[in-house]
């Protein structure tokens, strides 16, 4: 596992993703509560085909 901070620290500047916390009523900035939200986000745009979910070496990697 990835502590949350270090994940989007990695992943730098998220575009969205304020107005996603925001949709979701996360008003305080968490790291973990950010990290979740990232990754429901992505989960739903798989459950919905609109991304690609694979399991590489141990990790879950999005894409098209």
């Amino acid at each position: 596992l990835v502590p949350a901070a270090d994940l989007l620290a990695a992943l730098g500047p998220v575009p969205g993703l304020s107005a996603l916390l925001s949709r979701l009523g996360i008003e305080e900035e968490s790291p973990g509560l950010a990290a979740a939200a990232l990754e429901l986000a992505l989960e739903g745009l798989h459950l919905n085909r609109r991304l690609a979910k694979d399991e590489v070496a141990g990790r879950t990697v999005y894409g098209r």
